[in-house]
């Protein structure tokens, strides 16, 4: 099923039909997702080589993840699904807003200064992702993940 995200609303009609397009992506999580739902903080060090990191404390394998993150003048909202797709929107030092389908935390502090992951696995408690640095980031990255089982 494809969620309806509701558009920019900017007349009463369209208003009414973002209502409506909100309450039937409640409906399809309430159908799609058992009561298993967690919120776990992380932080991860912007200076290092992460490679693969194993993200624990869901209690369940999750269906979803929603994972928002910032550093040093960057952030970054990612979703993760179960069938592996992955899309994040983020705002890097450039403060310009943009897109990338292929991952799932983007944070680029400066020109050439960035961290990026990928999902290599959804797991029983949680999720695995891979990061790629990326010329010299600094800082530490705060992390949430928001599981949905």
């Amino acid at each position: 099923m494809t969620l309806p995200f509701p558009d920019s609303p900017n007349t009463d009609e369209n208003i009414a039909d973002s209502i409506t397009r909100i309450e039937q992506n409640l409906e399809y999580l309430d159908s799609g997702f058992s009561a298993n739902t967690k919120v776990v903080y992380y932080t991860a060090d912007m200076t290092t080589d992460l490679g693969t990191v194993a993200y624990t404390g869901a209690g369940v394998t999750p269906k979803m993840v929603i994972i928002m993150a910032r550093s040093t003048s960057s952030s970054s909202w990612g979703v993760i699904d179960e069938n592996g797709d992955e899309m994040v929107m983020y705002i890097p030092y450039t403060d310009l807003s943009a897109t990338d389908t292929a991952k799932a935390v983007y944070l680029e502090q400066a020109s050439g200064a960035s961290q990026t992951a990928v999902v290599s696995a959804l797991t029983a408690d949680g999720v695995n992702l891979t990061w790629t640095k990326t010329g010299s980031p600094t800082g530490t990255a705060n992390i949430i993940m928001f599981y949905l089982g």
